[in-house]
């Protein structure tokens, strides 16, 4: 069985831009566009009737030839409506409407995409061919095939309807567009041809057009890309048909910064010169990637290629905080290491490295404002000075990656008592920090002066987690301190955490805290200045459930990082759908979404050193990246799993070590099963495209 819905499609010319404009409409009437007259377009979309479908319409139409030029960004209003069977019966036919479309047409190829409210999920993707012109092409929903659609310019305009009787099967999807199987995460908007682009790298040229200002950046991310694409030692004597790869820069000068533009768009020609589009080099980078993903090597033609071209490519991330946590406390993780996770983090376009930097176990910082408190390292040889965190800062900028710095006060702190004791309750009772001591406040203000020295982002984390006030309560002098204030223990600890946060203030930063500080003190927080980091699920801690939803709808900007879904140490036991089912606003109201920043993949460091990291970081921090990059309505992780599969290959083929795919999934697991089977090798022999 199958239903078929009706579908109008309209054109239009908008004026005075002189491009080509469509718009949908439905039983209710056209929806103008401009004063024009629109040109009828009419057909019908087959799908299988099981197919249950609640949400408008999301477009991308490829149109050849081109209509006028390039035109990036244009947006006018127009419907899209459609009617389906709610219910398999025919009998509750509703519509569904989608405003707001956003246009952009780039040489042969042109896309709509709905930006509506609710977010769509339907994607067209076809071709415009022939006299009349004929729009066909394949549905596709969450990235999944549906059915096919034909629509006919001037075909008379019929009645949309649900068709309860059976209908013929849909045919095999068509040569046209289709979901892009190797990209990650997925682009906002991907629309590709059948052709075979062949690629020989002596004879392709990166080059930069107009603005060449960043000219030293641009050519070290070229050199970069050339690096991770021609990694075969095979000499390719095929003739190349990408001549070049331009990039044209708008704003090259843009520093990195939160919120920075990082949009691109990515045109990949049948032959000739493959183009990248961005306001920043940041963008640049991005799409650098995204090429690089594409790009694959033919042993039998000793050649290198990119299938399904020509190739339009409009992407840009959803959230503008995509981070991973990185914990160099419970086990220090030497400088190259640390650049290797940099160097990873770039394949899921995730760009900001927070460091968790100490705890409970090691301070392994040694700075020249407070040189005592290196003896809290493991050792010798398991330090940072400030020249590693520099060089490390730097190397990260470079790729597009902010650097976060966390100091975990006043909790956490055991390992601080160990070259300065005096700033801890007692030697049994080592944490929280003494809050009754003003060296402790002068000793955090050194430490954050000399980090603020080499890590210029405008965020800090200071942490806040965890803090059981009970050795102030014993400890009589910290006790007698409160009782002469009038202070309770969680009186004393708002007083600490106001004196932390106004050290960081007063040097210009924005501080982040964990919820805990939230649940204590609401909207005391200064909202400008304080962003909260959530990680409890409400299943886990009840009490904490109002977290989230009340510091979002009181204004409060929210990093979310919830530990049953994207705490990779603490979740090696699950499939990567433990971390791709989560959404960050799934559980909030639209009106919220706008202040959750983003999110993070917290890799916390009690059982990961050097000897584990890549396989407990990938390929599932991968799953939270696409979560955090690609639009909403790609949230279905049955028709993610091809892509992952390929991801992860990928990630190995980069020199990447990425734990098999599959571990954990329908009863895989790694060798020897057990718990941690996520970050274990193949339990046996077998391709990595099926591990």
């Amino acid at each position: 069985l199958a239903s078929v819905a009706t579908l109008h499609w309209f054109r239009s010319i908008q004026w005075p831009l002189g491009t080509e404009m469509f718009s949908m409409a439905g039983l209710v009437g056209l929806a103008a566009v401009t004063a024009s007259a629109p040109v009828k377009w009419a057909g019908t979309v087959t799908m299988p009737r099981n197919v249950a479908v609640a949400a408008p319409l999301n477009l991308t139409v490829s149109i050849s030839p081109s209509l006028g030029g390039d035109v990036s960004y244009v947006t006018g209003t127009a419907v899209a409506e459609w009617t389906y069977d709610h219910d398999n019966g025919g009998t509750k036919c509703v519509p569904h409407t989608e405003t707001n479309l956003k246009w952009t047409q780039t040489a042969d190829a042109a896309t709509a995409v709905g930006d509506g409210t609710p977010a769509s999920f339907y994607t067209l993707v076809g071709a415009v061919t022939g006299s009349p012109a004929v729009f066909r092409g394949n549905l596709t929903v969450q990235g999944v095939w549906k059915g096919t659609f034909q629509l006919t310019e001037g075909a008379p305009q019929v009645a949309s309807s649900c068709h309860a009787g059976p209908a013929p099967t849909p045919p095999p999807p068509l040569p046209v567009g289709g979901v892009n199987a190797s990209v990650w995460p997925m682009p906002r908007s991907i629309v590709r041809g059948h052709g075979t682009l062949q690629v020989n790298p002596h004879h392709v040229v990166f080059s930069v057009s107009g603005n060449t200002s960043a000219m030293p950046e641009l050519d070290a991310a070229f050199a970069r890309t050339r690096a991770n694409c021609f990694q075969h030692a095979v000499e390719s004597t095929a003739v190349s048909a990408l001549t070049s790869l331009v990039v044209r820069v708008l704003h090259p000068m843009t520093e990195l910064a939160f919120e920075v533009d990082e949009q691109y768009n990515l045109t990949i020609p049948i032959s000739g010169s493959a183009t990248v589009d961005a306001n920043t080099v940041f963008g640049v980078y991005h799409a650098l990637e995204t090429f690089t993903q594409l790009l694959q090597f033919d042993f039998d033609a000793a050649a290198y290629q990119i299938n399904a071209v020509p190739i339009l490519i409009q992407d840009g991330p959803r959230f503008a905080w995509r981070e991973l946590m990185v914990d160099t406390s419970r086990h220090w993780l030497p400088p190259r290491v640390l650049r290797s996770v940099v160097d990873s983090m770039l394949t899921a376009k995730l760009n900001v490295l927070h460091l968790h930097l100490v705890d409970s176990q090691a301070f392994p910082l040694r700075l020249p404002s407070a040189p005592r408190l290196v003896d809290g390292a493991y050792s010798e040889a398991e330090q940072y000075d400030l020249a590693d965190l520099a060089a490390l800062q730097q190397y990260a900028e470079a790729r597009g990656v902010r650097v976060v710095a966390e100091i975990d006060t006043p909790g956490h702190g055991a390992a601080w008592c160990v070259g300065m004791p005096e700033l801890c309750p007692s030697s049994k009772c080592t944490q929280p920090l003494d809050v009754s001591n003003n060296a402790t406040f002068a000793t955090i203000a050194a430490v954050l002066k000399d980090l603020f020295s080499v890590f210029p982002d405008p965020f800090v984390h200071l942490g806040g987690d965890e803090v059981d006030t009970s050795c102030w309560t014993s400890t009589p002098r910290i006790a007698a301190w409160m009782n002469a204030r009038g202070l309770s223990s969680d009186e004393a600890f708002g007083y600490f955490v106001s004196e932390t946060q106004a050290i960081a203030h007063a040097a210009g930063k924005t501080t982040i805290v964990w919820d805990e500080i939230w649940n204590h003190f609401g909207t005391a927080l200064d909202r400008a200045t304080t962003v909260i980091n959530t990680r409890f699920n409400p299943a886990q801690a009840p009490q904490r459930r109002p977290c989230v939803a009340n510091a979002t709808s009181h204004g409060y900007r929210v990093v979310r990082s919830q530990n049953i879904h994207w705490y990779l140490d603490q979740t090696v036991d699950k499939p990567w759908t433990a971390q791709y089912s989560f959404d960050p606003c799934g559980d909030l109201p639209s009106e919220s979404c706008k202040y959750i920043v983003g999110g993070a993949a917290s890799m916390w460091g009690e059982t990961v050193d050097a000897s584990d990291l890549m396989q407990t970081v990938w390929p599932r921090a991968g799953a939270v990246g696409e979560r955090l990059w690609s639009p909403p309505y790609v949230n279905s992780s049955a028709a993610a799993l091809p892509r992952y599969l390929t991801f992860r290959c990928y990630l190995n083929r980069r020199g990447f070590a990425a734990a098999p795919a599959l571990n954990g999934l329908n009863g895989e697991s790694g060798f020897g099963g057990g718990p941690g089977i996520d970050r274990q090798g193949p339990k046996g022999p077998g391709s990595c495209f099926q591990q």
